[in-house]
Order: structure tokens, then sequence, then C-alpha cells
């Protein structure tokens, strides 16, 4: 869901960004992820149980998620320039300042402040009990707004064509958050409410929503996966087709999962409620007509319906924590195709008939393997490299370089985050007072 801006790499893999920073930056998105599902969780108190904006374990479920998601804007924010420029440690001005001209750094201001007129609107909302608050409705364009920065930066971005990909991407999220929030809230706070009237009328509600956000994340999550994979073979041999794999997985452990909720209601509770809806049949029960008869399930068969709605939203939580990863990767078509992609060289002299030639593994952007030949060099007492995009003012990013043969030395795992020119600086070193300097651009697609 979430790609390639100016400044975003189209890759995660390994390298200085992966090794240092990159796992950093794989917790943050998480954590933006997590924020965002937890407080889409609003909408049951905004529409499905407005009593529940009374309810301070309600509030402070929406109020954690909004708190997470900012967070998590904030560190993506921060985080950007240092990953970008190959795990270099530190969060300079330069580093800032490149992130807020980009387009990346420009979306996550728009995600804060259109965070920021969030809170204050859901505020409003929780003063107001009217059913129908007007605050209410005016959060729902902010929420689709929230979405939108998500996937503006994300794979759809530069997928063909964009404009249906992004709304798609956009429509995947809000679902996710629709799901996930709503479970989380009624798990932790409508279903110990004890409030049977309230209890029915709210699942009712979510039982609906519910079936209707798992349908678009599987359509919507179908259509991610075939654009993003293309192939079986990128599937079985690269780590988005892995990942994608371990989604899909944890997805049908999650339907499973709802059944057992809704099996849980109709046997023991003897009502045809679900906590997490899985058909379109599923309706909120009438009471009990019998007056004897209790008009909330027994303590213990609420406990097992919370224990396995728990068990969902824990295994959403790991879903989420692969998207994480999934986002930073490059896509199986992108991968795979590198994968197969030729080496590309480049040569520059360095003086008295001696030639050094730079040679990238594959010669595409991602993570890259990198040879420098110094044939007819004397035995070099120091080989030193740096790459910089000066395009995308990118670099220098430092490669560090071991001796694999008499005249070559080699580095792997490096990673080059965009495609165009690639200016590597080498300096060769042969005595303390004799060394030579050459750059040699290379043309990476």
């Amino acid at each position: 869901m979430v790609g390639n801006g100016p400044l975003t790499p189209a890759i995660g893999g390994s390298g200085p960004a992966t090794s240092s920073i990159g796992p950093y930056f794989a917790i943050a998105r998480w954590i933006s992820y997590a924020g965002i599902a937890l407080l889409g969780g609003a909408w049951v108190l905004l529409i499905a149980w407005p009593q529940g904006r009374a309810h301070g374990r309600a509030r402070t479920i929406v109020w954690t998620g909004w708190s997470a998601a900012t967070m998590g804007a904030i560190l993506e924010f921060l985080i950007q320039g240092p990953y970008i420029a190959g795990g270099q440690r530190g969060i300079g001005t330069r580093y800032l300042a490149e992130t807020l001209r980009s387009t990346y750094g420009v979306i996550h201001i728009a995600r804060l402040v259109l965070l920021g007129i969030t809170a204050l609107l859901l505020m409003l909302a929780w003063r107001d009990r009217r059913a129908k608050s007007p605050y209410a409705y005016a959060v729902w364009p902010l929420g689709i707004s929230l979405a939108v920065t998500f996937a503006a930066i994300g794979h759809a971005r530069t997928t063909s064509p964009a404009w249906f990909s992004i709304p798609m991407d956009t429509a995947h999220m809000i679902a996710m958050a629709a799901w996930v929030g709503g479970l989380v809230i009624v798990v932790a706070a409508l279903l110990p409410s004890r409030e049977p009237g309230q209890i029915t009328d709210a699942l009712g509600v979510f039982s609906r929503t519910a079936f209707t956000a798992v349908a678009v994340l599987a359509v919507t999550g179908s259509y991610a996966a075939l654009r993003g994979i293309g192939s079986w073979a990128a599937l079985e041999r690269t780590e988005y087709g892995l990942l994608v794999v371990v989604k899909i997985v944890l997805f049908i452990g999650l339907i499973a999962l709802g059944n057992v909720s809704r099996g849980i209601v109709r046997r023991r509770l003897g009502r045809p409620v679900v906590a997490y809806a899985m058909n379109s049949t599923a309706t909120a029960a009438t009471p009990p007509q019998d007056d004897k008869a209790p008009d909330v399930a027994p303590s213990r068969d609420l406990e097992r319906l919370r224990r396995s709605v728990l068990v969902e939203i824990a295994l959403a939580a790991v879903v989420l924590a692969a998207t994480s990863v999934l986002v930073g990767d490059p896509r199986g078509r992108e991968a795979l195709a590198a994968e197969r992609r030729g080496p590309v060289s480049a040569s520059a002299p360095l003086g008295n008939g001696r030639v050094v030639t730079v040679t990238v593994k594959p010669g595409s952007h991602g993570v890259v393997g990198i040879d420098v030949d110094l044939a007819g060099e004397p035995g070099p007492t120091r080989v030193t490299l740096a790459a910089t995009q000066p395009d995308r003012h990118i670099g220098p990013i430092p490669v560090p370089l071991r001796l694999s043969d008499n005249t070559t030395y080699s580095a792997t795992g490096i990673s080059l985050p965009v495609a165009g020119r690639w200016s590597f600086q080498i300096v060769v070193t042969t005595s303390a007072f004799d060394a030579v300097s050459a750059q040699v651009v290379v043309q990476l697609s």
C-alpha cells in the first residue's frame, strides 16, 4: 500500500539502508497502520453505538489510534531522509529539508493536518449525544482523505493506471480500518458494557458493515496482489511474493475465526448476532420473548466470544506487520525483472594508462552488487567508493569494498533506491603519499 514518492525507495532489501534504518522504518509504518486501524473504530461510536461516545474505554481506544497514527506519520517523516541516503545515521536539517520538498514529505504533512482536524471534530462529536450528529458526518471525508495519503505514496502511485490503483488502495485501507477498528471497539468496550439493547443494535450494524469490509478487502487485496506479483515465478522466488502468501494465509485464518465467532454466538447464546460477519444473511437478534429469559448472554459465553475476537485482532496485527514490510519491498514483478536484468558497467581513467571499471549487478535500482576492477593498478593499499544520485540529491552513500581477487574489489547488498544516473567516486591509494581519484557514471533503470 505504501510505496514510492520521489524520496521513497522502491525497495526494502538489505544493505546499508536496511541493516541500520530499514527495520525502524518498518516499525514506523506498522505504528501508522495500527493507529489508523484503531482510529477507524470511531465509526462504531458515530453510527452503530452512539451511546458509546460516553464510554471511557471506547474513547480511549480511538484516541490511542489517533496518537499512534500521528506518531507514526512523524517517525516516517523523520526517518525517510536517512533511509533514502543509504542508512546514514542521524536526522540532520539537510535530510528534513529534502524530505519536506518531496511528494512523500508533503503528503505526510497533509496527513498530520488531517489528523489534527479529525481530533477536533471527534471532540465535538463526543459532546454531541444525538444519534445523528453533524460532526459525525463531517468526519467521513477526513477518513477517506487520510486513507488517500497512504495510497498516494504507495505502490499504487507507480502502477498504471494510477487513477484506478490509488482508489483501490484507498478502499482497501478504509475497509481494513473499519473492520479491525470495529472489532477492537466491540471486544473491548461494547461487549463488556452488558447493555442488552445496545449490544443487539450495535452488533447488527457492525455485522453488515464487517461483511462489506471483508468483501472489499478480498477484492482490492486480490487486485493489489495480481498487479504486484504478475507471475508464479515472482510468487515463489521473491520476498514480495512470499509476504503476499503469508497475508493470504492469515486472511483465511481470520475468515475461519470469524465463522467460529458466529458459531459461538448461535450455538452458545442462542441468537444469530455475529461478532464478525462472514455472510450477508447475518442479522441482529430480537430480544427473547420470554420475560424470564436473560436479555444478554451469560458472562461465560460472552467471555468465549470475546476471546475468539481477540485472536482475530491479534492475527490482524500480524497482517499489519507483514504489510509494513511488504510495502517497503519491490513488487514481485519488479524484483524478478531486476534479477533477470544484466549488469551495467562504466570506466574512467586513473592516469598513466590505468583504468577503473565499475560494474553494477543487476543494472537496475534496488539492492545491487558492485564490482570495482583496477586493471593495471599496482597493488593499492586502499580503495574507497561512494555512490551519489545528483538528480535526486541522494548520497554520498558509502560502499564497503572487499578484495575479491588481485585486481577486483566487490560489495553486495548495496541499496541504490532510485533509477537514473548514479555517480561513483573512487579513491585509490597506493602509498602514504600517492592517491588518485576518479568518477564513474552508471545509468540504472
